[in-house]
């Protein structure tokens, strides 16, 4: 685990796993039940800050989670 934030009864998390036979990095930031899979931290970082702010706004997340989520699976 990166990063760890918890507000308003919503947890934001920011993991990190290296496969070691890959030789490849992937980070993680899952929230209210999505994962969110990224193979570069700065990209990871952005979205974790950006979501861990309209948290601590008050703002709804569950929508753009799922767009973002829709979004990465289409680009993988």
């Amino acid at each position: 685990m990166i990063s760890l934030m918890r507000e308003n009864g919503v947890t934001v998390r920011l993991d990190a796993a290296y496969d070691v036979d890959k030789e490849t990095a992937e980070y993680t930031v899952t929230c209210k039940g999505f994962r969110l899979v990224f193979g570069n931290f700065k990209e990871a970082a952005q979205i974790y800050k950006s979501i861990c702010a309209d948290v601590k706004d008050g703002r709804e997340v569950v929508y753009r989670l799922a767009q973002l989520d829709y979004l990465l699976k289409e680009v993988a």
